[in-house]
């Protein structure tokens, strides 16, 4: 997630070292219009070292930390920007990632994420994903903010977020990465099994899809937290006590318990307009202690009631049913 403006994560042990060194080989080496190496020749999944071909659209602080974590990992990354093709260029020279026009990024990927405001969603080209495999998975990291993007009746009648997203691209999606902030992301994650490690809820009908983004999460430096079928991922949308908190596993959990469908609404626009109210540009620190202040009191309370994730582990069993992203 990205703190608006008024108008408007270190890695895991897994790939530590080798994405440090990928990271320093791909300085300087962007490229424009190249898309990914041996598309449409590659199996989902397969790739050798277990590395992936990644769109990623938005180049925003979300996308931007996603696109360091994931080139410094080792994954061949190809990003595309609506806004500013000067810092798309800045992005690309410094990671290695390649640059790319919408129309041609997801191409041959194997994962998408959106990493856009929400409501540009509905204005991404209709045919943008029309190349990709049935098997690339999408990973949607965006928050409605209807200060930010205007009213949109579906959500405010109470659908889920990534489910209206679904709907609009025509693709089913993962919800990830949508409930930590950009610096968070990028300059956070601790290897495995450390003490205070950030936990990440992840919401997805499909279990294999949602194995491969926890473990990139977990090679992020980050906890993966299954948090259920994609009808559940409200629980993590902006209001939630889940949500831009920097919980633990065990508090994500309890996080995800107290979610108050009702009442998150009101202090989801609350703190939005505690992030926008003020000149000066809050600091990620600030940031967190705001949200904890607004979406639970700075304190959460033991529920006890049985959950709907696992840490770590995708359920084989499913109830049915930013800021820049």
């Amino acid at each position: 997630m990205d703190q608006p403006s008024s108008g408007g994560h270190s890695q895991g042990q897994k790939g530590q070292g080798q994405g440090q060194k990928d990271q320093g080989q791909g300085q300087g080496q962007g490229q424009e219009g190249q898309g990914f190496q041996g598309q449409g020749q590659r199996q989902q999944g397969t790739r050798q070292g277990g590395k992936y071909g990644i769109a990623v659209i938005g180049a925003g602080k979300e996308g931007s930390a996603v696109v360091r974590k994931l080139t410094q990992l080792g994954h061949e990354v190809c990003v595309a920007h609506a806004a500013d093709p000067g810092q798309l260029k800045s992005l690309s020279e410094e990671t290695g990632a390649t640059s790319e026009n919408l129309n041609e990024v997801a191409q041959g990927a194997d994962i998408v994420f959106l990493c856009v405001p929400l409501v540009e969603v509905q204005n991404l080209p209709k045919d943008v994903f029309e190349k990709c495999s049935e098997r690339c998975i999408f990973v949607d990291t965006c928050n409605y903010f209807p200060s930010r993007d205007g009213k949109i009746k579906e959500l405010d009648e109470g659908m889920p977020e990534s489910l209206w997203v679904s709907k609009q691209i025509g693709k089913p999606v993962i919800k990830a990465l949508n409930s930590i902030l950009a610096p968070v992301l990028e300059n956070e994650g601790r290897p495995k099994n450390s003490q205070g490690r950030i936990a990440v809820p992840v919401s997805g009908d499909h279990l294999d899809s949602k194995r491969i983004i926890m473990s990139l999460i977990d090679d992020m430096g980050f906890d993966p937290f299954d948090a259920g079928n994609l009808a559940l991922s409200w629980r993590q949308q902006p209001g939630s006590p889940a949500y831009c908190t920097n919980l633990d596993v065990r508090e994500i959990e309890n996080a995800l318990k107290n979610a108050d469908k009702e009442a998150m609404p009101q202090k989801r626009d609350e703190a939005y307009r505690k992030m926008t109210s003020s000149d000066k540009k809050m600091e990620w620190t600030e940031l967190v202690k705001m949200m904890r202040e607004t979406f639970f009191g700075g304190e959460l309370k033991e529920k006890t009631s049985e959950g709907e994730g696992s840490s770590g582990v995708v359920q084989e069993t499913q109830q049915a049913s930013q800021p820049q992203a």
